[in-house]
């Protein structure tokens, strides 16, 4: 299954940002805040060093699913 990569506007790219790691992919993301302050990770492009992009992760994580059903347990208890 694929998706199709979301980049939000207005996300301020921090290149001192430390590199992150999804907890369901292992995939590189760093974090950073979205146009409306909401704290999001953002995924890592290795091809050209470790450059930070503005795409959300959640839209790129193949393991967005799992993700999602973690979150919607979590949070109700």
């Amino acid at each position: 299954m694929s998706f199709e990569p979301i980049a939000l506007l207005g996300v301020h790219i921090d290149e001192r940002a430390p590199v992150a790691t999804c907890n369901f992919c292992n995939g590189p993301i760093w974090w950073g805040y979205t146009a409306r302050g909401r704290r999001n990770p953002f995924d890592v492009r290795l091809d050209n060093g470790a450059e930070r992009t503005s795409i959300t992760h959640w839209s790129t994580c193949p393991e967005r699913a799992a993700a999602r059903s973690t979150f919607v347990r979590n949070r109700n208890g």
